[in-house]
């Protein structure tokens, strides 16, 4: 007699229909583009927003390649609150790992410039290059 496991196989068919990453600091234009500016050592929070906001799981906030943190999807936002940023410009990721529903995916990058004020830098013209 033989016995055979049966397989669960979870799929993920939704697709989220907007995800898009968001900083509460100051704004100024580049060149066309948005550019977030905070200062040295000063709180940033990155806020994931997702829609469905019925969506759940995590997201996960990245400096480049380097993880920042992850936090729990609530009523369709992730919000991630960071000091630690070291003064220049960084691309910010965030990256919804997923839920029963909707499958994973990453959002359109942002770019965080980060001032020392006590050196006196100034934002980054050249942003366009990056």
């Amino acid at each position: 007699m033989s016995t055979s496991r049966a397989l669960l196989q979870v799929v993920s068919s939704g697709i989220l229909s907007a995800f898009t990453l968001t900083s509460d600091a100051a704004t100024k234009e580049s060149y066309g583009r948005t550019v977030y500016v905070s200062t040295l050592n000063s709180p940033v929070t990155f806020t994931a927003t997702l829609a469905p906001a019925d969506a759940s799981g995590t997201v996960q906030f990245f400096d480049g390649q380097t993880s920042l943190g992850a936090q729990a999807v609530s009523g369709g936002t992730a919000a991630f609150t960071t000091s630690s940023l070291a003064a220049g410009v960084h691309k910010i990721w965030a990256f919804y790992t997923g839920d029963a529903s909707f499958r994973p995916r990453w959002a359109k990058a942002v770019t965080q410039q980060v001032l020392d004020t006590a050196s006196g830098d100034n934002v980054d013209t050249r942003l366009s290059s990056r």
